[in-house]
């Protein structure tokens, strides 16, 4: 049996009624030479009886959520497609995206492909041509100007040659939640490969706010970005930059909490428990980050 062009992998973790939803934008794809891989990280809301059910697609049914990094990688295991295809399971896309992410591939100098994120509801531009600085700041690069900025692909709307991640390596599974997809375009492009972006691919992306502080987030994402900031640009950062970006990043973010405590209208606020869970996983992204420099 011949080898699907493209296999594309979709990692979900309670959150059944939008990853049907996902599943069935697929099924409706033009391009006909892909497979779907769909990795249920233990979810408990009915998404693995579902997915019992669904005989065309091939399911990895973990025993606990091991985190985005380390279920993707594992899609990437069971793939047997050229090109690696990642989305969300929260995304949706028109029938032509898959064909439209695929082409660039056409000149073998490709590595990986990405698109543009469309959020939903308000149907506004969520992700366009990514850039990411030395310290995990990111903006659009055709905006501003681009120097100092490496661009990367959206986590949802991205892909990649198989053949080069055999070779660069898979995502970092120290990054458990955040910044994996900028980790592995950062190393892809050090080793001399190209990253496209196709605006004509473009992904509908659920964009979801919550009445709740999602402190878990904040953590990882604090955690995420120091690791990012010590494995990739150390020589570019040093003691001296770090320990300003810490103190600015510091106030911003006390600014947030204080401006939320008092009723200001801005940014927006930040309560305690995300406070906390941002200076803690900081903390914890220089304990990774250290044992990066110190131990070779």
């Amino acid at each position: 049996m011949p080898k699907p062009l493209a296999s594309v992998v979709v990692v979900t973790f309670n959150r059944l009624a939008l990853l049907q939803g996902c599943l069935a934008a697929l099924r409706r794809q033009t391009c006909p030479d892909f497979e779907i891989i769909v990795v249920n990280g233990a979810s408990v809301d009915g998404t693995k009886d579902f997915l019992a059910k669904q005989s065309e697609i091939q399911v990895i049914n973990q025993l606990e959520n091991r985190g985005l990094s380390e279920s993707r990688n594992a899609g990437i295991q069971a793939a047997k497609g050229e090109i690696v295809v990642f989305v969300d399971d929260d995304c949706v896309m028109d029938e032509g995206w898959l064909g439209k992410l695929l082409a660039p591939y056409a000149d073998p100098g490709v590595a990986g492909v990405g698109g543009k994120v469309i959020g939903l509801p308000s149907r506004r531009v969520f992700f366009d041509h990514g850039g990411v600085d030395c310290f995990g700041i990111v903006q659009t690069l055709h905006a501003k100007s681009s120097a100092g900025f490496h661009p990367y692909l959206a986590g949802c709307n991205m892909s990649f040659r198989r053949s080069v991640l055999d070779v660069v390596g898979f995502f970092d599974e120290a990054f458990f939640l955040g910044y994996d997809e900028t980790d592995l375009c950062i190393r892809i492009q050090h080793a001399g490969y190209r990253l496209v972006f196709n605006d004509d691919a473009a992904i509908c992306h659920h964009i979801h706010v919550e009445g709740k502080h999602d402190s878990h987030r904040f953590y990882w994402k604090a955690r995420s970005r120091r690791l990012l900031m010590f494995k990739n640009f150390w020589d570019e950062i040093g003691w001296r930059r770090l320990l300003i970006f810490e103190v600015v990043n510091l106030w911003r973010n006390l600014y947030r909490f204080l401006a939320g405590c008092l009723g200001v209208r801005g940014r927006k606020p930040v309560s305690w428990a995300e406070l906390w869970a941002t200076l803690r996983g900081a903390w914890s992204g220089y304990g990774a980050g250290l044992r990066l420099l110190l131990v070779p």
